[in-house]
């Protein structure tokens, strides 16, 4: 009954540890950084597009571009996580559209790659970080692992309380 009670021990270790390691080695706490940062430098320029035109009373043209940003709207223009400047320009009714020529640094008008503000899926093989990868499921599964141990510890801990 001994060897039970240090099965439990080890596999519940070793699950956990797994758990843990697993994602770590392969770069799994910080997949999504590039769209994420993206996300949020683009939401900082449309918040100082509207900023812009709450002072003016229109948006900066195409050809002035983001650079009229800078100042009190913006310290400085932010780079996407390639080197690439945001991409502006105004749609048929005036609104200003912003976006990252993505990963490819090819400029697909909002497309294929680009990285935009809203919702917009990308593809697995332009963004691996929305890919399941099998490391992804060894972590759930020795997670799972580790949780479905503590349970059978409680139980066994309950059931030698009651003896």
């Amino acid at each position: 009954m001994k060897w039970l009670l240090r099965a439990w021990w080890g596999v519940f270790i070793l699950s956990l540890v797994a758990a843990i390691a697993i994602p770590s080695c392969s770069g799994g706490l910080d997949r999504c950084y590039t769209v994420e940062k993206t996300e949020q430098d683009i939401s900082a320029i449309e918040t100082a597009l509207e900023r812009f035109r709450n002072r003016t009373g229109k948006y900066p043209t195409q050809a002035d571009g983001l650079a009229t940003l800078v100042g009190p709207g913006l310290q400085r223009l932010p780079v996407d996580p390639w080197g690439s400047r945001y991409s502006y320009s105004l749609d048929r009714t005036g609104k200003p559209f912003v976006y990252s020529n993505g990963a490819n640094r090819r400029d697909e008008a909002g497309l294929a790659d680009d990285i935009v503000s809203g919702e917009k899926t990308y593809r697995c093989e332009d963004y691996p970080a929305y890919c399941r990868r099998p490391t992804d499921v060894a972590a759930w599964a020795a997670l799972g692992l580790a949780i479905a141990s503590v349970l059978v510890g409680v139980v066994r801990g309950v059931m030698c309380l009651r003896s």
